[in-house]
């Protein structure tokens, strides 16, 4: 077959035949093509759980989460967002080219397309197990410094979200650079959506180990903190150490919040270890199979990611609705009770009360009002 190069996408230099029927197998593979419609199933409905869990957020913006992780947990849903956006745009070109096309040559991808449309996906592979760990991070300090980080801002958030988005470019700019040093398969349109090359090879594999040592850790660690927040909780029961109501909200907030994540942190680990051995396992065979399996294979690997981030964001979906019966302005019990107490100071004119006679207040309302619970609940 004569190459049309009308058909050719003008980037680099001029195909040869080769390319263009590789590039036709790529397109009309059997196997691929039950990958990508297993990729945009898996997308859309990615796509629809974060649409559900932003509505819900625009409708009840107050949720009980720290400032910090609901800053973490943002940069996360956007993560899975690209990268669901990075395989379902992808595989809905593929799957029109293969409805569409007339020449081979058409089924090649321009070199500043591949970018655009993989990058994602290793921005994903990257941001994700460290952002997982940087919401470990935050539960580490709200634990350590559980006394006062009710009242702190998100510095700590904000912080965290810089540094890993630093690590993430970095890491973008080396696959770059890396892949445009491959002068023979970067110097025309692509026949795959690759950044794989001579040069990045084993430094991807590597970095695959490294991030599986980093999400176990991470569940771990998880463990952990709701252990020491348990411990700290029943310590201020026993009166092993003077009572502080800012304490143990916060304390007892740390485990609910744990609680969420570790599932989800356990379930990252579980995926992840999955995927982790699989790619390895293709990568380290891919010398010994057609580039085109190769390819297939990786890509169909992905779908093990995917199926995390629907489970992740259904837990995530859940858990709003399941806080839906509180009302949207409720306050922590340290703020409702201090805010009584700004009511009776106001009402009593007792303006000159001194500041250590506060936490004794407040104590006072809260077992005065579990009082009333209890006697209204032997009343029904």
């Amino acid at each position: 077959m004569s190459v049309n190069s009308s058909s050719i996408p003008p980037n680099g230099s001029t195909p040869n035949l080769t390319d263009c029927a590789n590039a036709k197998d790529y397109v009309t593979d059997f196997g691929y093509f039950f990958v990508r419609w297993a990729h945009l199933i898996t997308g859309s409905v990615i796509l629809l759980l974060l649409l559900n869990i932003s509505v819900f957020i625009a409708k009840k913006p107050n949720l009980p989460l720290h400032g910090n992780l609901k800053l973490l947990l943002l940069n996360v849903l956007f993560l899975y967002s690209i990268f669901a956006l990075s395989y379902l745009i992808t595989s809905v070109r593929y799957l029109f080219i293969f409805a569409t096309f007339s020449d081979p040559c058409q089924c090649l991808t321009p070199i500043w397309l591949a970018f655009l449309l993989r990058m994602p996906a290793y921005v994903y592979l990257v941001a994700s197990p460290l952002f997982h760990f940087g919401i470990m991070v935050e539960r580490v300090r709200a634990t350590i410094f559980v006394g006062k980080y009710e009242r702190e801002g998100i510095k700590c958030g904000i912080g965290i979200t810089i540094f890993m988005w630093l690590l993430a470019v970095l890491f973008s700019t080396y696959i770059v650079i890396t892949a445009f040093a491959d002068t023979v398969t970067f110097s025309k349109p692509l026949v795959y959506l690759s950044m794989t090359t001579s040069f990045n090879a084993q430094v991807f594999i590597n970095i695959h180990y490294f991030f599986l040592f980093l999400v176990i850790c991470v569940a771990l660690a998880d463990y952990l903190l709701i252990k020491l927040n348990k411990l700290a909780i029943q310590r201020a029961k026993n009166k092993v150490m003077p009572y502080n109501l800012s304490r143990s909200y916060q304390a007892k907030e740390n485990i609910v919040t744990i609680r969420l994540l570790f599932p989800l942190d356990f379930s990252y680990t579980l995926f992840f270890t999955i995927f982790i051995i699989s790619s390895a396992f293709v990568r380290f065979y891919k010398d010994e199979m057609s580039l085109l399996v190769y390819n297939r294979a990786y890509e169909g690997i992905q779908l093990i990611l995917s199926m995390h981030a629907i489970i992740s964001l259904s837990t995530y979906l859940y858990f709003l609705k399941r806080s839906r019966g509180q009302s949207a302005e409720e306050l922590t019990v340290a703020q409702r009770t201090r805010e009584h107490f700004r009511v009776l100071q106001s009402q009593w004119k007792f303006e000159e009360a001194q500041p250590k006679n506060e936490e004794a207040f407040i104590r006072g309302i809260i077992a005065a009002r579990r009082r009333d619970e209890r006697g209204k609940m032997n009343e029904k």
